[in-house]
């Protein structure tokens, strides 16, 4: 009789096919890590366009003020006399009451301003969420606060 020589069993698990759990748990660190980047930069992105939202709003409210102003007559009390003055209550631009951001307006008028050859200095001031409104301060805080200046 012939004799066979029995080749030795491979032994399970010693293949070099698949990943080990600790290159399993590095990848999903390294994904955590991508996707709380992404997650924050999202949350910035959504920051900056509510910021830049409101200052739209301030905006055109300075902007509404500055007009009604400018429509006035040119012998108006309100243009001729020295002063500043601000609205009583905040401003809200949502009828619908669900943006519940307020607007603070306030204004200076500086009649036979030498600065503009004679003409009426006119500053309007809008502030975002924060009743400080100085329209005659030299200067005002950029983040929140829209201030512009016409002549009449």
């Amino acid at each position: 009789m012939e004799k066979h020589e029995l080749e030795p069993i491979q032994e399970a698990g010693t293949s070099e096919s698949g990943f080990t759990l600790l290159e399993v748990v590095m990848a999903m660190m390294l994904l955590l890590v991508g996707m709380t980047g992404v997650a924050l930069a999202q949350i910035q992105a959504l920051r900056s366009g509510a910021n830049s939202g409101n200052r739209s709003k301030a905006l055109y409210l300075a902007e509404a003020q500055l007009e009604t102003f400018q429509a006035m007559a040119t012998n108006n009390p309100a243009v001729t006399t020295p002063g500043t003055g601000k609205d009583p209550d905040p401003l809200s631009l949502d009828p619908s009451g669900t943006d519940l951001t307020q607007y603070y307006r306030c204004w200076a008028i500086v009649p036979n301003d030498p600065t503009v050859s004679g003409l009426t200095r006119i500053t309007v001031e809008v502030r975002v969420g924060t009743d400080t409104c100085d329209a005659t301060a030299p200067s005002f805080p950029v983040t929140n606060t829209v201030r512009i200046t016409g002549v009449k």
